[in-house]
């Protein structure tokens, strides 16, 4: 693993903030020292700039290593809670679990073609 470039303590307190309060932005920005009144626009810009991404990138991946965690193993979670859903007749939790895992993959479920019905989903046992 290559490790990020050096940040400004600004940055290193915004990455911190970032990845401790849930992923937001501008919550960030301001625990990091930036202006409240800019917050979601310096928040969005720091998250373009390629050594804060790598910083993050890298964290999490740290993150993940020592949970093993895995994109396959959330495939596998949201694999499992799509048959709990259609099990349960659960429409809800089984578009959950497809948009997840399609997010997961970096899909856009809302640009993909074709229609399916979660009606037939559900009744295909």
């Amino acid at each position: 693993m290559q490790t990020a470039p050096r940040l400004t303590p600004k940055q290193q307190r915004f990455v911190h903030a970032y990845l401790g309060n849930g992923h937001c932005a501008a919550k960030a920005a301001i625990e990091a020292g930036y202006s409240e009144k800019n917050a979601a626009t310096r928040g969005h810009l720091n998250l373009r700039i390629p050594k804060i991404e790598a910083a993050i990138r890298e964290q999490l991946e740290r993150e993940w290593a020592a949970y093993k965690v895995s994109r396959e193993s959330l495939a596998l979670e949201y694999d499992g809670a799509a048959v709990l859903a259609k099990q349960e007749k659960d429409v809800r939790g089984l578009v959950q679990a497809i948009t997840g895992k399609a997010k997961l993959f970096g899909l856009d479920i809302q640009k993909i073609e074709g229609v399916f019905s979660l009606v037939d989903l559900l009744d295909d046992e």
